[in-house]
């Protein structure tokens, strides 16, 4: 383009080509994916422009204006922007044809050639008329929608405020190509303080700006010689940028170092235009060489500063730590960090940085929510989702995030309700239709349950995770057949999903396919040997399979290796060597263990106080055995009673509940009260009336209390003989 359209001279083409290989504003263009585009765009802009060109020397050739239309269109499909090269074309017509245009309006007369010329733009305009109304057609009549948070000088009130800031900020994007110093990934929100005052120092620039970019055009109109290089330099550096200028529409942006990527390439003809220029006016070799010298510092500074950008793109962390070091007073800073930190685990730093992006944004939607995902206080949690959603009703994950937290408060129909309004907002959201399933299993809608999870598989039929979820549901209702096989199909997609594997294995292990479930157990260790939980499983495994001593063996192996399932493997230990190794004393003191990291109330506590029960009723310690179970039923009475989280009432607490209560009824039974016997195993009735063994101790309690009247001593004794 430099030689052949600009007719530039070899050297300052080398000049233009190594400033714009080495300009550190490409950066985020070339390494971020979003920046992709801009150079996509770019290259249509160039050959359209180069057909553009060859088209005035070829007129004939009707195919390369077509051409370079069509070419423009894709520069727009790449990046709105793109359009714009039909401004450059026109442009660059405009210039070959001026002293044509000059001669119409001194004689007002139409020759082939002005036909000619009013054709092209005839063609260009009614194809540009033609991109704009197709771009329109795919924003559904409507542009599109940003916040204050994206473009803060287009919500400013005061109109003369908004007037000097979007006057200030071409001269502040120029200044970004001619001094790349301070550059930033994202430059939203108080990146760039509104320009509300005629005293505000950077009004000066401003006015430098425009006074020389208006001399320089006006002095170009009026030269008889133009260069061209200085034309097309003008066109590419001014027409591109006109659509993120704020000039014919909002943007949802302050400044966007990528949409500088075309302009760079106007710019850098510039530069190697004037480089050219000022050597031609030395007239000594040291002054020239001075020149040169001069030039390769600058590129060496630019290959130095791109370096230095390339290294804050490494990965996220960089980028985010480079753009806050830059912006410490802005809240998108802030934010993106918090969420960085968030991601790695720092929930400190999050909240930290978080609280700092309220404070320098009070507005800002996300930034509440994504703070009330970390705390761990319920009220504050929910006055910062009421409060994003205050800021933005449209907040779909706000929505999401206060569903998740009535559903764990146990106001599961609330909960439906905003998960509902989320996914009106969001309505192929995976995990929201995930979510309210589960709500829906919970408040026994099955049916409507099942509608959800076929949908998510509508949606994502391969993913591991939805298989696995519904294979799940089924095996809650029931299905064991049909879960089976939603669990293989899982497996098949994704032959290391470590949670598929252990709900096979627990199903399996619940079918009485031992081996089979031992065999899954261990491919999940394969993927991960540390699982704790996964190791415990497989004990409880072994313990079906009557392998003692590798049950024994590999819990004791997670309780030296994992504090997190420390709890369970003491329970499981406590049931092996209480129920299987008749050691009563290691069951007590392992069940000891585990009852001290219990929390009040604490509904995965109550099978341990009913174990320690069975064990006092084992020994015939029936005074002990009946608090140890009454401490079970408080328990679950106490923790299905508060607002706790639902998934916290899982089956198990059923069939506790009957454990407890029929064991109370028998130990009440044996000592004599049948009032309370009754009241104990009528209780047990209403969780399990199939129960065996409680219908016969409802039948024996019955016909001894008719024989109560004759014999209280021979009752006791077929009481005794029925509890053993």
């Amino acid at each position: 383009m430099c030689l052949e359209v600009a007719r530039t001279s070899k050297t300052s083409a080398l000049f233009a080509g190594l400033h714009f290989a080495t300009h550190p504003i490409h950066t985020e263009a070339v390494t971020g994916v979003v920046g992709r585009a801009d150079l996509l765009a770019a290259l249509f802009v160039l050959i359209s422009f180069l057909c553009y060109d060859r088209y005035q020397k070829q007129v004939e050739n009707k195919r390369l204006i077509l051409t370079s239309i069509l070419l423009a269109f894709g520069g727009m499909l790449s990046k709105e922007h793109g359009i714009t090269v039909l401004g450059i074309n026109l442009t660059w017509d405009v210039y070959l044809n001026r002293y044509l245009i000059l001669n119409y309006f001194l004689t007002r007369k139409i020759n082939a050639k002005m036909y000619n010329l009013f054709r092209r733009i005839f063609i260009i305009g009614l194809g540009g008329l033609a991109f704009v109304t197709f771009r329109i057609v795919m924003l559904q009549g409507s542009l599109p929608q940003f916040s204050d948070q994206d473009n803060p000088a287009s919500f400013a009130p005061c109109k003369v405020t908004r007037f000097r800031t979007f006057v200030y900020l071409p001269a502040f994007n120029f200044w970004l190509l001619l001094a790349p110093i301070s550059l930033n990934y994202d430059w939203q929100m108080g990146s760039i303080p509104l320009v509300d005052k005629w005293t505000d120092i950077r009004n000066i620039p401003c006015l430098v700006f425009y006074t020389t970019l208006s001399w320089t055009v006006v002095y170009l109109g009026f030269k008889s010689k133009t260069r061209r290089d200085v034309v097309v330099a003008l066109s590419f550096l001014i027409i591109p940028f006109i659509p993120a200028s704020n000039l014919l529409f909002r943007v949802g942006f302050v400044v966007a170092e990528r949409v500088l990527y075309i302009p760079s390439l106007g710019f850098s003809l510039l530069v190697g235009a004037g480089a050219e220029r000022i050597m031609m006016m030395q007239k000594s070799y040291m002054k020239i060489n001075l020149t040169k010298i001069c030039f390769m510092l600058i590129l060496t500074l630019f290959t130095y500063k791109t370096w230095i950008r390339n290294e804050d793109w490494r990965s996220r962390e960089s980028l985010f730590t480079s753009g806050l070091r830059l912006l410490p007073h802005n809240a998108k800073m802030h934010y993106n960090y918090a969420n960085l930190q968030k991601d790695l685990g720092n929930t400190e730093q999050a909240i930290s940085h978080y609280r700092i992006a309220l404070q320098l944004w009070p507005h800002h939607a996300s930034a509440h929510n994504n703070l009330g995902t970390l705390l761990n206080d319920t009220a504050a949690a929910e006055s910062h989702f009421q409060k994003a959603l205050k800021i933005n009703p449209i907040h779909a994950r706000a929505y999401f995030n206060l569903s998740l937290l009535r559903y764990q408060q146990g106001k599961t129909k609330i909960a439906i309700r905003l998960m509902e309004r989320s996914l009106e907002l969001e309505p192929d959201n995976p995990d929201a239709l995930t979510n309210l399933a589960a709500m829906e299993s919970d408040l026994g809608h099955f049916d409507r349950a099942k509608e959800i999870h076929l949908k998510i598989l509508e949606l994502e039929p391969n993913n591991a995770d939805h298989l696995n979820n519904y294979a799940a549901f089924l095996q809650r209702i029931g299905l064991n057949s049909e879960a089976l096989q939603m669990y293989e199909a899982a497996l098949a997609r994704d032959g290391n999903h470590t949670v598929a594997l252990v709900n096979t294995a627990r199903l399996m292990k619940k079918l009485k396919f031992n081996e089979k479930a031992e065999s899954l157990y261990q491919r999940a260790l394969e993927r991960n040997p540390d699982d704790a939980v996964v190791k415990v499983n497989l004990a409880q495994t072994y313990v079906h399979q009557r392998k003692y001593n590798e049950a024994e063996s590999l819990l004791l192996t997670v309780m030296e290796q994992s504090n997190s399932s420390r709890r369970e493997v003491f329970h499981q230990l406590a049931t092996l060597y209480s129920q299987h190794l008749n050691r009563t004393n290691d069951a007590f003191r392992y069940l000891k263990m585990a009852v001290e990291t219990c929390l009040p109330f604490d509904i995965t506590c109550a099978p341990l106080y009913a174990l320690t029960g069975d064990l006092y009723k084992d020994i015939d310690d029936l005074d002990s055995a009946i608090l140890s179970y009454k401490q079970a039923v408080e328990t679950l009475n106490r923790a299905n009673a508060t607002e706790c989280c639902p998934q916290q009432k899982y089956p198990l607490s059923s069939s506790i509940v009957t454990h407890v209560h029929l064991n109370l009824g028998a130990i009440y039974h044996v000592k004599g009260k049948y009032k309370d016997a009754w009241t104990h195993y009528n209780t047990a009735y209403a969780h399990d009336p199939k129960n065996k063994v409680l219908l016969q101790n409802m039948e024996k309690l019955r016909k001894a209390e008719l024989r109560q009247k004759t014999s209280c001593h021979r009752q006791q004794e077929n009481l005794t003989k029925s509890i053993a």
